[in-house]
């Protein structure tokens, strides 16, 4: 509120001001108290589970999605996988093989293209999950030809990032895991409580 703001663009070599824009605010979806837990099964998946992309061994998550003229993907910011791990939380819906991922404003995650993520794509938006013991997810796209990425996670330097991926394209990138919300039980609560009383 009483703060100004102006969006501006670059045509031709020439920074200029908008006249005109639309700003969409999308609410980050929030936990409350308790852990964050690596998938390890798909067993372990359900509607409702609020879940982050990570790279274990980079000590990487998925962030917000920026868009540029060739390519669109999730920024990766450091983590430690604890109960703040600093990135976007998503919601998981839908079911096996076809399962969907929601950010705070209901839009689906899709695909139309490799190297491509988008909330409420044009393209397909239901994802199959394979998730290994060691807790590599293999999150491929249900479409067909260049909408059936697989989601990895890019090493490069200069070009770290989340996004799709041919699912035979092995260079520079790792499949991601995917680390799940599980609140704490009263249970839990309560025992805390004693601790600290007993402190």
């Amino acid at each position: 509120n009483g703060k100004k703001v102006i969006v501006s663009y670059t045509e031709n070599g020439t920074t200029k001001n908008a006249r005109g824009y639309t700003l969409t605010v999308i609410p980050y979806i929030t936990v409350g108290e308790g852990t964050w837990e690596l998938v390890k099964d798909n067993s372990q998946l359900v509607g409702g589970d609020k879940i982050i992309l990570a790279s274990v061994e980079n000590g990487k998550a998925a962030s917000k999605i920026v868009t540029t003229i060739s390519t669109s993907y999730f920024v990766d910011v450091d983590t430690t996988f604890d109960n703040n791990p600093n990135t976007y939380i998503m919601e998981l819906s839908g079911s096996t093989n076809a399962w969907t991922f929601k950010n705070g404003n209901g839009s689906l995650l899709g695909t139309d293209d490799f190297k491509n993520v988008e909330w409420d794509s044009k393209g397909v938006s239901t994802w199959k999950i394979d998730i290994a013991s060691n807790g590599y997810a293999t999150i491929t796209s249900t479409g067909t030809g260049k909408t059936a990425g697989v989601i990895k996670y890019s090493t490069r330097t200069n070009s770290t990032r989340f996004t799709t991926y041919d699912a035979a394209y092995t260079t520079a990138v790792v499949l991601p895991q995917i680390y799940k919300f599980v609140e704490k039980s009263e249970s839990d609560a309560a025992a805390k409580f004693i601790e600290d009383w007993a402190a």
